[in-house]
């Protein structure tokens, strides 16, 4: 796929991706997505979906923010439609 803003090749690699959800930064680690070199990333409709769906979920009460691997999303996602993402294994930090 070609950059639609500087028509440069994408690449596929791994991004930090932040979302925010009732005043509280959730940050995704290693999401894969195709980045180029002018700076722009993008990610896939179903990883955009997964994302979605954990970050509704989360239980941010209480925190400024959340660290969150994105492989442990993806292995959580794929065993039950109803995840549990406060589980310790799956967050990195949450303050």
């Amino acid at each position: 796929m070609l950059c639609p803003f500087c028509g440069t090749k994408l690449l596929l690699g791994k991004q930090t991706v932040k979302r925010s959800i009732r005043k509280v930064s959730v940050y995704f680690n290693n999401v894969p997505a195709e980045v180029c070199r002018c700076g722009e990333v993008f990610i896939d409709e179903r990883i955009a979906s997964n994302l979605s769906y954990v970050l509704k979920r989360l239980d941010v009460e209480g925190k400024t923010y959340l660290v969150v691997d994105y492989n442990d999303v993806l292995g959580i996602i794929q065993e039950d439609d109803e995840i549990s993402v406060t589980k310790e294994t799956l967050l990195i930090g949450a303050y």
